[in-house]
């Protein structure tokens, strides 16, 4: 960095400080989440947060406690699903109907033609639950167009042990198959507590270790199989997020 573009950061740097302390404490929190971060050296980046806490004030205005609590809140949950991986759509999708008593392992391959996921009734969380082949495919949703080609099964969260990136109710897509990836979401099969999403941690040749986001909840190891391993999450749709 020559002495010229030093004294444009340093000029950029005394504005951000001649700003309101929240917004600091928003971009330096930000720093210390991930280090690289293009915060205080990118005037876009800093724009943006500025915009996102300053819709409806002035700019002379400080934001409350509580804008810079949602702002944080916000930033955080973009980050956290950057870093997985993950979309994230503050709505939940329209379901088409499909042809009755048609089994999972079925319609998951037909609808994928059509770039559809087969919704399965079957809340998925830390609690037992049934074979997912054995339901009925009653209805699908469109896959959206940001996401690869291949077989997806839509299923609904249970319980709170992936919040707050996860709640109770929403619902996430799940792409079939692929190779496990340390940091990302996935769907498995945990012989003690049945279809669980968490976050994958150390993976090992015989086991993986599972992470809930909620630290309320310990972290969990379960056998690796050959069908052990139902996907990878790669987008939650959700109307608590919604503003």
């Amino acid at each position: 960095m020559d002495d010229h573009d030093g004294v444009f950061q340093r000029e950029k740097l005394d504005r951000l400080e001649s700003a309101s302390d929240p917004l600091i404490d928003v971009i330096g929190y930000l720093e210390s989440l991930r280090p690289s971060s293009p915060a205080f050296g990118d005037e876009a980046f800093v724009t943006w947060v500025v915009h996102e806490g300053r819709v409806r004030a002035s700019a002379a205005e400080a934001l409350s406690p509580e804008a810079v609590s949602a702002l944080a809140r916000k930033l955080c949950l973009t980050i956290m699903a950057e870093r997985a991986g993950l979309h994230l759509v503050n709505q939940l999708p329209e379901h088409a109907p499909t042809r009755a008593g048609w089994p999972i392992s079925a319609a998951i391959v037909e609808l994928a033609k059509n770039r559809q996921a087969a919704v399965v009734d079957l809340a998925i969380a830390a609690g037992a639950g049934r074979e997912l082949w054995d339901a009925e495919c009653e209805s699908a949703v469109a896959v959206p167009d940001m996401l690869p080609r291949g077989e997806y099964v839509a299923l609904t969260v249970s319980g709170d042990s992936m919040d707050p990136l996860l709640h109770s109710g929403d619902v996430v897509l799940v792409k079939r198959g692929g190779e496990l990836k340390s940091g990302s979401i996935v769907v498995m099969r945990d012989t003690d507590a049945g279809y669980v999403v968490k976050k994958v941690g150390r993976i090992e040749t015989r086991s993986v270790e599972l992470l809930s986001l909620n630290p309320a909840y310990g972290r969990r190891t379960v056998r690796r199989t050959r069908t052990s391993v139902l996907g990878t999450v790669l987008l939650r749709w959700c109307q608590h997020e919604a503003t």
